[in-house]
């Protein structure tokens, strides 16, 4: 039998890929899945049957939903179908079965009403107000209402989160112009309302997937920036045509523009499908996203929350599970969506005053300060801080947002560390986008402990009104608990909010930045002490100080003030006179010294200061050991590294902006080698910083502090 001698196959030529093709970032790139027709427009018929099968089907939804939701399917007739076929996806949340149906949407009919990675974001502008609908009995619908206060509110809540989305979020465009949406949006119907009384109109809004969405128009309306993208966007989405009638809704108007909108995109795929050319792509592969509509709501078990708020807490809840679990979001914002869905709970619980609670959420403005609590109190955003914390510190109310904090986490105890660290986002509400440069800092120092003492969280302290913080230091060195808790909690609030109180970790300690390490908490607490006049007159020489809406010179690093110094609308936390507390510092120059962190934390403790600075001397003398521990050395080396990374950043910053002002001093690197050295050190970086993370900290294994054990709020549920 003969050998077969193995032989190489000869080269057998493949045919030129036709796929269209589209050039991104400079490469061209194939398009998958590219259709050369658009579904047909949907038939009046169509979205009659959907809207007759969802009423037959006894969904908790009213026709005007339906119609909204009729409109933004590709295909109603098979929707209807979906509906009498019993093919309706369930979500059981908690006590609500939401009932969802599969199908495709245009773009074009979904408004982006509200980014929940954005709950713990600076904004600019207000939130609207969530109204959940209710049926003729009263009963949860599957619908919300959004109340702005009048059409430009909604237009500029609605550029913002346009903004937000695609600041925060990732840009799925160049992937979407390949191969389309893939993963289904979450939709459901809602009606915009106005405070100023003109008419509203129905829609479809989006609670998930906005990235996607944002990332969807960015594709279709390439090389616009931020702003731009969001002009043309709700230019798109809020157009009308005017009526034809006199019955005509501004519902209908706004859907006949709507529909006109997308019937200019279908002419402008139409001109250019047989290419195809790049406008046709863009279309194609941008316009219709997969989408879950809830149509339906169902209680099936004991409400923890009112009914006008059910559905609303019901899809928080499903949007927060995923983001929970499988795309987390950044951990203030998960804070915020926590504490905002506990607070309507401890309402409905009878744990908790309405009004406050929708102060607390921004409901309520910072004018209706005096309403809620009283005249005596001004309207003032540090007041409104001071009011909500000791609202959050009384006991009942504290028992009840802990006790459904803890079932939101799914966690075994509630922690005082951690349960001030989600109080921030409802405190810093007025001042967020205003001092957003300090606002990380402050998130640390919130994390660190926060500028309530713990010694008072879960305890009833009643604020004292004034409007001059300095008259309450006689009370407070006289033994009024009323005005030491008022003066710590305001002054602490304004000295974390403006960057002077700092997250007090080791590395700052061996960095000279502070005279000993404490906890935030500790520092105002020790601040507050009724025997430390100096820390008390400090406390109140800050709450008064303080500015909501303006930036505080000390906040500057000495980089930012060389950079872009303080303008003349900005204010100075001054620095009290240790030996004369009533008076304060002044240079040479007859001007203010400003309160650094240094000062500010030896103010809390003098004679632990004086003891560290003894006990630093007493290593420094000749012949003593100087051995540095690996613990110390690692100590030491964090805080240059953070120190040294920040100056660096600074500078680059600064680099950027002398380059930004004269054309001729472009490009800001000097040239590709220098960028390409910087690129590849950042990637030595990036590859350090991320491959030694920190396990993420757990409620549940937070470390034990000095406080009671949960039977001192004596309730069934907090023994458990």
């Amino acid at each position: 039998m003969g050998i077969t001698v193995p032989t190489h196959v000869a080269a057998v030529s493949t045919p030129d890929d036709d796929r269209p093709t589209l050039i991104i970032d400079g490469e061209p790139v194939a398009i998958t899945n590219f259709r050369s027709e658009l579904p047909p427009p949907a038939p009046a018929a169509g979205r009659v049957a959907f809207v007759k099968a969802a009423q037959n089907d006894g969904l908790h939804l009213d026709d005007d939903g339906l119609h909204a939701v009729a409109r933004a399917l590709v295909d109603p007739h098979a929707a209807a179908a979906a509906v009498r076929s019993q093919l309706l996806t369930d979500e059981v949340v908690g006590p609500a079965n939401l009932k969802a149906l599969h199908g495709h949407v245009y773009l074009t009919e979904i408004l982006p009403g509200l980014q929940p990675r954005a709950g713990a974001a600076a904004s600019a502008v207000a939130l609207p107000k969530v109204i959940g609908g209710l049926g003729p009995d009263k009963e949860p619908q599957a619908t919300i209402t959004l109340e702005f206060r009048d059409g430009g509110h909604l237009v500029e809540y609605l550029a913002q989160v346009v903004r937000q989305t695609r600041t925060m979020g990732r840009h799925y465009e160049a992937s979407i112009l390949t191969r389309r949406v893939s993963q289904p949006v979450l939709l459901h119907p809602g009606r915009i309302e106005f405070e100023d009384g003109s008419p509203g109109f129905d829609v479809v809004v989006a609670r998930d997937g906005l990235t996607r969405i944002m990332s969807s128009w960015a594709g279709l309306l390439p090389g616009l920036s931020a702003d731009e993208l969001a002009a043309a966007i709700v230019k798109m989405l809020l157009a009308t045509k005017s009526a034809r009638k006199a019955t005509d809704t501004q519902t209908s108007m706004h859907a006949r523009g709507r529909a006109q909108v997308l019937q200019d995109l279908r002419a402008r795929f139409a001109q250019g499908a047989a290419g195809p050319s790049e406008d046709a792509i863009r279309i194609g592969q941008t316009l219709i996203l997969p989408a879950r509509v809830l149509i339906s709501f169902e209680s099936v078990g004991a409400a923890a929350v009112g009914a006008e708020y059910q559905f609303d807490d019901a899809v928080q809840a499903l949007v927060a599970s995923v983001h929970g679990e499988f795309e987390p979001w950044e951990g203030s914002a998960a804070d915020a969506a926590a504490i905002q869905r506990a607070l309507p709970r401890a309402v409905h619980d009878e744990a908790f005053d309405s009004d406050v609670a929708e102060l607390a959420v921004g409901r309520h403005s910072v004018k209706d300060v005096p309403k809620i609590f009283g005249p005596e109190y001004p309207a003032t955003a540090l007041w409104r801080a001071v009011l909500l914390a000791s609202w959050f510190c009384a006991p009942t109310e504290f028992a009840s947002l802990k006790r459904h904090l803890r079932d939101l986490l799914g966690v075994s105890r509630i922690y005082k560390k951690d349960y001030a660290e989600h109080l921030m986002t409802l405190i810093d509400l007025p001042w967020r986008y205003s001092k957003a440069a300090s606002r990380q800092q402050a998130a640390r120092a919130w994390g660190n402990g926060g500028p309530i003492p713990h010694d008072i969280i879960g305890v009833l302290w009643d604020p004292v009104p004034t409007d001059d913080f300095t008259t309450l230091v006689p009370k407070a060195l006289a033994g009024d608990t009323n005005a030491r808790c008022t003066l710590q909690v305001a002054g602490g609030i304004a000295l974390v909010t403006d960057k002077v109180l700092l997250s007090n970790t080791g590395s700052a300690f061996t960095a000279g930045l502070v005279p000993f390490r404490s906890n935030v908490n500790d520092v105002v607490a020790d601040l507050g002490r009724v025997d430390n006049t100096a820390g008390l007159w400090q406390l109140a020489r800050a709450a008064n100080a303080f500015r909501a809406g303006r930036r505080a010179a000390n906040s500057y690093t000495p980089q930012e003030a060389l950079r872009r110094p303080p303008g003349p609308g900005a204010y100075t936390i001054p620095w009290v006179d240790p030996k004369n507390p009533a008076a304060l510092t002044y240079d040479n120059a007859g001007q203010l010294r400003p309160l650094t962190t240094y000062h500010l934390v030896y103010l809390s403790n003098p004679q632990r200061a004086e003891e560290e600075k003894e006990e630093a001397k007493k290593k420094a003398l000749p012949g003593t050991a100087l051995t540095e521990t690996a613990a110390e050395k690692m100590a030491r080396l964090r805080g240059q590294v953070v120190q040294q990374l920040q100056a660096g950043h600074d500078d680059f910053t600064a680099l950027v902006d002398l380059s930004s002002t004269d054309p001729t001093l472009q490009p800001a690197l000097g040239d590709r080698e220098l960028w390409q050295n910087l690129v590849t050190v950042l990637q030595k970086l990036n590859g350090l910083v991320f491959t030694n993370e920190p396990p993420s900290p757990s409620l549940i294994d937070s470390e034990p502090e000095d406080e009671p054990d949960e039977e001192e709020y004596a309730d069934e549920d907090e023994l458990g």
